[in-house]
């Protein structure tokens, strides 16, 4: 009886294992020719495993006809049929184009554009500013630059003329 049993199991897994077939595929860039490493590839959408630094990815599949998907970042996907049994498969991606997002320059220069319209933030003192300061306390630019907006100004001792100045986004 166990003669027989044992029979059976050894009929059953060879029947499973003649069913089977191991499969390598490798995916490579088309370009280079050199092997892709973390591309995702999936078999009828339910097998799915990540390719090695060596762009491989083995699998053990049953005999007959299967749907292959690989997709990795940066590269064009590949969708195709294959029939096994087969032992290994060879892939080659496309790489995709590149492409940049909009890109903001922000700079400063001489230019010959007017302040008016210039993109950065420019306080012009008018002549009517200077001269109502003018008429408050006379020949002081201390309380002139002190009504832009960013300019701090710090007198470091009081009765003296000198003092500095802040202005925000500068170092010291």
């Amino acid at each position: 009886m166990r003669i027989v049993a044992l029979h059976l199991i050894a009929f059953l897994i060879s029947a499973l294992v003649q069913g089977q077939s191991l499969i390598k595929l490798t995916v490579i860039d088309s370009i280079s020719k050199t092997p892709i490493a973390t591309a995702t590839v999936k078999v009828d959408n339910t097998v799915m495993k990540v390719t090695d630094n060596l762009g491989v990815a083995s699998f053990s599949l049953s005999v007959g006809s299967h749907h292959f998907i690989i997709t990795t970042v940066g590269f064009h996907e590949a969708e195709f049929d294959v029939t096994l049994p087969l032992s290994t498969i060879t892939v080659a991606l496309y790489q995709e184009g590149k492409k940049m997002e909009e890109i903001t320059i922000i700079s400063s220069t001489r230019n010959n554009q007017c302040i008016e319209n210039s993109p950065l933030k420019v306080e012009v003192l008018g002549r009517e500013e200077m001269e109502e300061e003018n008429t408050i306390k006379p020949a002081n630019i201390a309380s002139i630059l002190g009504d832009i907006s960013g300019v701090q100004i710090h007198l470091p001792q009081p009765g003296i003329c000198n003092f500095f100045s802040l202005i925000a986004g500068s170092q010291r």
